[in-house]
């Protein structure tokens, strides 16, 4: 859950979270779940994004529209802004056919509302949950245990059967566990991974939702990256230094962190 309605002004690479989005959460959890009782030293990670809202005169960040909104300017640029991040395919739809539409050319419209994503040929919403069970229990034959095999199902979709492919050939060698192997070495052959972080949080997000995972493995993982990029010493320095720079963000305004928390709880969009 997360605010919209915090102007900001501040380095929009690197949004950081601050003491009033942190008492305006607690406050807005108190008051739908006041049998938590949960309190400041809960708080395990934080983070937060920018997200730009079409200006409307005379009103409030709050009372603006999110809906996105077309612009076509004098010169016939399109331009989209607006909208949510869970609305990018029908955005990109809705821009696709006009352009079509505005050049009238002999192409057919979007297709993106009939196309899965990666990891998506799963039968539709209606038949993952046959494929969910059926891969947990082909997890489970490889060796691992039902939870770790249920979230990388659901993490991964049937892109999935890559990553029990890596765990089924991990090297007895390794200093690495064979679930985390096997899920950096997806993120490094299919998800473009490059650095630390963006295997600890852009590719998995642990970083927001389990943040004692990162830190019990951060070390083992760079190690293992310096051997597969042939890093340098210092690139290793760099790319160690940014990850420690997004965990000390990241608890910036925690007082403990427990290996699964109240991060799970907090998203903050300002």
């Amino acid at each position: 859950m997360g605010t919209t309605d915090t102007p900001f002004e501040g380095d929009l690479t690197n949004p950081t979270v601050n003491k009033d989005d942190r008492i305006y959460l607690l406050e807005t959890i108190h008051e739908m779940f006041p049998n938590l009782k949960l309190l400041e030293e809960d708080i395990e990670s934080t983070w937060s994004g920018v997200r730009p809202l079409i200006h409307e005169e005379g009103k409030n960040p709050s009372e603006i529209s999110r809906k996105d909104e077309i612009f076509i300017s004098d010169s016939g640029l399109m331009s989209i802004a607006g909208g949510k991040l869970t609305g990018y395919r029908k955005m990109a739809e809705e821009i696709v056919d006009l352009v079509v539409n505005q050049l009238e050319v002999d192409a057919p419209k979007s297709q993106t509302k009939h196309l899965p994503i990666s990891g998506g040929d799963v039968n539709g919403s209606k038949g993952f949950e046959s494929y969910a069970l059926l891969s947990i229990y082909e997890g489970q034959k490889l060796g691992l245990n039902e939870a770790d095999a249920k979230m990388l199902v659901h993490r991964y979709g049937s892109n999935v059967q890559k990553v029990f492919y890596y765990y089924e050939q991990a090297p007895s060698d390794l200093k690495l566990t064979k679930e985390v192997y096997a899920e950096l070495m997806y993120s490094l052959e299919y998800e473009q991974v490059y650095k630390p972080v963006d295997f600890f949080v852009r590719r998995t997000g642990a970083l927001f939702f389990n943040i004692g995972w990162v830190e019990a493995h951060q070390k083992e993982v760079i190690n293992f990256m310096k051997t597969y990029f042939g890093w340098s010493d210092q690139k290793v320095k760099e790319y160690s230094s940014e990850l420690v720079t997004a965990l000390q963000q990241a608890k910036k305004l925690s007082h403990r962190h427990k290996p699964v928390g109240f991060s799970s709880l907090i998203s903050l969009g300002l």
